[in-house]
Order: C-alpha cells, then sequence, then structure tokens
C-alpha cells in the first residue's frame, strides 16, 4: 500500500508540472500591442482591434492556446460594433509568467486587463471565456465587478474536479477503478504545487465566486463535451440562480459557435446589452 501510494504521489507531481507548464513557440510579439504589468510583475500581452461603439470585450482562451483562438470571436463582436482584447494568458504565446495556475493568479490578470480597457476609454466592458478562459472569466467576480456581463463557455467549476475528470479520460482503466487512481494522484499534485510553487491550486473554486457575484452570466456548454463533461456547467449554474446555462445539442467542447451559429449570436448579442 505504501508503495502505490508513492507511486500516485509521484504521478500527481508529474501531471502537476505538465498541467502549470505550456509549449510556446512562434515569432516575438510585433510592437504597439496591448502589454500591461501584472500584480507579480509579468509582462502580460495581447491584440486590441476594432472602431465599434458598442463596448469592450475582453476574450479569453483556452488551455494551450493563444489570442489566435478567439480570432473567431473577435471577428464576430467587432462586427456587431464592440473593440475586441484579446490577451495571450499567463504562460501563453507572447505572454509572461512562468505558470499556468488555473485561476489562482490569472483572475488578477483579468483585473489588470479591465483596468487597461478603461484606460483606453472602455466604459462599457464585457466578458467571454473559453474553457480555461471562462473559468478564470467566472473565478474573477469574486472580486472583479467592472464586468458588465459574462459568458463562459465550457467552463470548469474548478481545478481539482476538471483534474480528476481529465485524469480519468486518459487512464485506460475501467469506470469503477478511475476515481480510486485519480483522487489520489490529483490531491499529490496539489501538494505538490503547494509545496514546490506556494500554489493552492484547491482555490479555484468558479462555484464559490459565483455564489457572490451579481454580475450577469450565461454559461454555455455542449452536451458531446468530452473534455469539461457538462456537469461542471450544470454544477455552476446552481450556485446562483440569475445566472442562465444554455446546453447546446450536438456540441463538444468549445463547439457551440460551430454547431448553432446563429443561435449564438443571438443570445451573446442579446447578453451583452
Amino acid at each position: 500500500m505504501a508503495v502505490l501510494l508513492a507511486v500516485l504521489l509521484v504521478l500527481g507531481a508529474v501531471l502537476a508540472e505538465n498541467s502549470m507548464h505550456v509549449q510556446r513557440g512562434g515569432p516575438e510579439p510585433p510592437p504597439g500591442i496591448a502589454s500591461v504589468t501584472a500584480f507579480d510583475g509579468a509582462i502580460l500581452r495581447g491584440v486590441f482591434d476594432g472602431g465599434g461603439d458598442r463596448g469592450c470585450a475582453l476574450l479569453l482562451h483556452g488551455i494551450g492556446d493563444s489570442h489566435l483562438g478567439m480570432s473567431g470571436f473577435s471577428e464576430l463582436l467587432m462586427a456587431e460594433g464592440y473593440r475586441t482584447l484579446a490577451p495571450d494568458s499567463r504562460g501563453h504565446g507572447w505572454s509572461g509568467g512562468a505558470l499556468v495556475t488555473y485561476g489562482v493568479l490569472e483572475s488578477r490578470d483579468v483585473s489588470a486587463w479591465v483596468d487597461w480597457l478603461q484606460a483606453q476609454g472602455c466604459t462599457r466592458i464585457f466578458g467571454l471565456g473559453e474553457s480555461l478562459g471562462g473559468s478564470v472569466l467566472l473565478q474573477s467576480l469574486a472580486h472583479e465587478k467592472r464586468l458588465r456581463a459574462v459568458v463562459a463557455d465550457s467552463a470548469y467549476s474548478s481545478f481539482p474536479s476538471i483534474a480528476v475528470d481529465r485524469l480519468d479520460q486518459a487512464l485506460p482503466f475501467p469506470a469503477w477503478m478511475d476515481d480510486a487512481v485519480t483522487i489520489p494522484a490529483v490531491a499529490g499534485g496539489l501538494l505538490y504545487a503547494r509545496m514546490k510553487y506556494g500554489l493552492d491550486l484547491t482555490g479555484t473554486s468558479a462555484a464559490k465566486a459565483l455564489r457572490q457575484t451579481t454580475t450577469p452570466v450565461l454559461l454555455i456548454d455542449g452536451m458531446m463535451d468530452d473534455r469539461t463533461p457538462i456537469a461542471h456547467s450544470r454544477r455552476l449554474a446552481q450556485a446562483n440562480r440569475n445566472i442562465q446555462l444554455w446546453e447546446v445539442a450536438g456540441a463538444g467542447h468549445c463547439g457551440a459557435l460551430g454547431t448553432a451559429p446563429d443561435e449564438f449570436r443571438r443570445r451573446v448579442f442579446a447578453w451583452f446589452h
């Protein structure tokens, strides 16, 4: 038993390291792009575009992606008269920051970007996030009150819960065995992150933030999502009676826009009124 526990703890440490670092690459950032200094000194960068007057939208991408992954949403919003800011999340793309922390630090970065948007003259600021970006936006609502409305697509309720789900999906064990392996392994990874980096990844609770917020929140999730089970969005929707959840038939992870584009436009623009 002691050997098995040790193996699970080592597995958790390996998973933690892999989860908190993503592969980078690509060209250097061009001059003139948006840039802020985060509270911990990390330099964050993004792309600000559009010339409309309906408001400004902060667009946050998913894990392992970049601002480019939000270009379709940016074009959609700009066509309707919004200006858009699509940052690279810390630890991704052109942004600094050594670690991906699943909302521990990123939720505070949201406020830095809202400050920046206000400095550009934005008075009506909205948020739209995909997967990691959606959960980060939701977590930021625990302290960030300036977003007029938020849309979160395929967001997870907390890092520990999504870590268990993702590991369950990856391991070749029968369902009845999964949690017996994944829960101790994830616990080991959480302990490792706290001991090595001083990060409490158990504090990444979008559900807790939603219980406190008065910001209008629209949750979107595909009923065929095989990456972040729709149970996460349903759990989030129960946190606050003012939250709306749109479950999209036939859509996979972050697939609502591609599956039901007209309905997506109608719902999002109605939300960003």
